[in-house]
């Protein structure tokens, strides 16, 4: 606060002063302002922030365990829910019923060799977690992009009716689209980003399950 004195004329001018004052952070503010909108749109834009992690060039799929352990893990709870409500699906011995059964795991095992055989012929590997070296097109792979997953899918087929139960048949949609939704995907991200023109063609090409 500053007063002046002159004669006989008093001015006084504090209030031009608070009012200076109470300016000048609201100023602050105002600058301030448009800075943090601008971390914050760096942060969330797709170029050169963390959230544009998804765009960096990666080295595999990213996919840490073994997709088989999802069937496991459907047959499984299903097997659980049927010890608290059984289900039967005959109740009793049955012939159709593990004549199904069999003809399932001959399609299992029939699927999986042609799968397993395109991979050995392309020299790449079976595991989601390591990089590809390869892109598989043909063979069976020519017709479906996931072979290996519709194959586990009738390998479960055929153990629910050994078990005899309704309730891990009832959970396989379930169990088919955590697989399509977290392991595909993934799969399918990174070999756009591997094989970019080759698989984007091949995507357009080929159905991802039948």
């Amino acid at each position: 606060m500053r007063v002046l004195l002159r004669g006989d004329d008093r001015c006084i001018d504090w209030e031009r002063e608070e009012s200076a004052r109470e300016e000048k952070p609201r100023e602050g503010n105002h600058e301030s302002g448009p800075c943090f909108a601008h971390l914050v749109a760096n942060f969330l834009s797709p170029q050169g922030s963390p959230m544009s992690a998804d765009d960096a060039p990666l080295s595999s799929p990213g996919i840490n365990y073994p997709p088989p352990l999802i069937y496991v893990a459907g047959i499984v709870l299903g097997l659980l829910v049927n010890w608290l409500r059984p289900l039967p699906i005959t109740g009793g011995p049955s012939l159709l019923r593990f004549a199904l059964a069999l003809v399932c795991g001959i399609a299992w095992f029939l699927l999986f060799a042609a799968a397993w055989r395109v991979f050995r012929r392309e020299h790449t590997t079976l595991i989601p977690n390591q990089p590809a070296t390869a892109l598989a097109t043909t063979g069976i792979y020519s017709r479906t992009r996931n072979p290996m997953y519709i194959s586990l899918a009738i390998l479960y087929i055929a153990v629910t009716l050994v078990l005899d139960s309704w309730w891990p048949l009832l959970l396989l949609p379930a169990v088919l689209a955590i697989i399509d939704r977290v392991v595909i995907l993934r799969e399918e991200r990174y070999l756009s980003q591997k094989f970019p023109h080759v698989y984007d063609e091949y995507r357009r090409r080929v159905r991802r399950w039948l």
